[in-house]
C-alpha cells in the first residue's frame, strides 16, 4: 500500500494594509476641524465686538477729586 500524500494548508492571505484615512478615526478629525473653526468664529467677532473699546468708553469715569460747593 502506497503512502497517502499530504495535503499542504493554504497560507492564509494578509489583510490589506489599512490607509492613512482608516488608521485615523475620520469622524473625530472632522469634530476637531469643526471646532477649530467654531472657536477661530468666536474668536474673530469678539474682535470685532470690542474692537473699539480702547479707551474703556463702557465704563463710566469716575472723580477723582471731591466736588467743592
Amino acid at each position: 500500500m502506497p503512502p497517502k500524500k499530504r495535503r499542504k494548508k493554504k497560507a492564509k492571505e494578509k489583510p490589506p494594509k489599512p490607509s492613512f484615512l482608516q488608521l485615523r478615526s475620520t469622524k473625530w478629525l472632522a469634530a476637531a476641524v469643526i471646532t477649530l473653526a467654531i472657536s477661530i468664529g468666536v474668536g474673530v467677532l469678539g474682535a470685532v465686538t470690542s474692537g473699539d473699546d480702547a479707551d474703556g468708553g463702557s465704563v463710566p469715569p469716575t472723580a477723582t477729586a471731591p466736588a467743592e460747593g
